[in-house]
């Protein structure tokens, strides 16, 4: 199943994405924007802030996991089984 990601930011974030095995992108995502993603298998994030990130995965919102002090996302993975 293919796995579509959407980003929505409330403001600026940093963003760093590798898709599968496609080179890693780095961007800038501007407040009150969003970027969408396709992919086969999964996705591998880190970005600024989390509170400021939504994402959804086919649908289905993807809650961040929680631990650091500072917010920010460290090699999150994201793949179809955070969906079933």
């Amino acid at each position: 199943i293919p796995l579509k990601l959407t980003i929505k930011v409330k403001d600026d974030v940093l963003f760093n994405i590798e898709v599968d095995d496609s080179p890693v992108e780095d961007f800038l995502l501007a407040r009150g924007s969003e970027k969408i993603f396709y992919g086969e298998k999964q996705y591998l994030i880190n970005a600024g802030n989390k509170n400021l990130i939504d994402l959804t995965l086919n649908g289905t919102a993807i809650n961040f996991p929680n631990g650091n002090k500072e917010d920010i996302v460290t090699n999150f993975t994201i793949n179809a089984q955070l969906v079933e």
